[in-house]
């Protein structure tokens, strides 16, 4: 943003790589006192509302609140490997979504990209939780990373909606948060997005967690279903999310 000339294009891009920056600015952009009346619904159109200059206190904002928040950094250096897991998975599915809606043209790139990232939110509240109630003494032992896998399946849908409908998220991303694990196909039957998400983010579940949730394989399938998708086509999304995880791990250790 310093730049004499900044790019809004290579500006949007950088804040797609940080999912905390990600859901701040659009949180901001969509809050009362930015708000015309339209959803915001990507990062491009979060940076056009907001200015570059605001934008710029938005990400400095979000990115040094652990810095003064002990907390948040007490959270993360309890569940590290949590933490890092997390961020892997969100950010291979986003560029998994956004590769798969332009790759097949359905669906809408830029929500799935959104959606692809922060589907899985409501697990940021859990960590934090779980570490709150191991600091305050709560819970008197350390939470086996099987216990921690199972709490965070159980609650993450929820608190997910709850916390998009909080910060006044579009409709489109709350529904995701909500539904991509909904049981009740038809309820999603015409919605390209949920499916596109539940599609790469079950697949990206399924390669690195051997506990993954019972159920989870049938909900990729019947969202492959929905989606048309061959087996062809399956292959190469197997083939992309492989590169995106390689791609996205590279990322953590440059940033790092």
């Amino acid at each position: 943003i310093d730049k004499p000339e900044a790019d809004v294009g290579e500006l949007v891009n950088v804040i797609r790589q940080d999912p905390a920056i990600s859901a701040q600015v659009i949180k901001v952009a969509n809050s009362a006192y930015y708000s015309r009346g339209v959803d915001v619904v990507s990062i491009r159109m979060a940076v056009v509302r907001l200015g570059l200059n605001e934008v710029a206190k938005v990400a400095a904002a979000a990115s040094t609140r652990a810095l003064f928040d002990l907390e948040v950094r007490a959270a993360h250096e309890v569940f590290s490997q949590k933490w890092h897991d997390l961020w892997l998975h969100s950010m291979t599915t986003a560029f998994g979504c956004g590769w798969l809606s332009l790759e097949r043209n359905m669906g809408d790139p830029d929500q799935v990209f959104l959606g692809g990232m922060l589907h899985d939110i409501g697990k940021t509240v859990c960590l934090r939780s779980l570490s709150a109630l191991m600091f305050s003494g709560d819970i008197p032992y350390q939470i086996s990373d099987a216990m921690c896998d199972h709490i965070l399946e159980e609650m993450h849908v929820d608190l997910g909606g709850e916390m998009a409908v909080l910060w006044n998220m579009p409709e489109f991303l709350s529904n995701i948060c909500m539904e991509h694990h909904t049981e009740e196909l038809e309820e999603i039957e015409n919605d390209k997005n949920i499916h596109i998400v539940r599609v790469v983010s079950g697949i990206n579940e399924m390669r690195f967690n051997p506990r993954y949730r019972l159920g989870l394989e049938q909900e990729v399938l019947d969202s492959l279903i929905n989606l048309g998708m061959s087996q062809s086509e399956l292959r190469a999304l197997l083939t992309e999310v492989r590169e995106l995880s390689d791609m996205a791990t590279n990322m953590i250790e440059f940033t790092s």
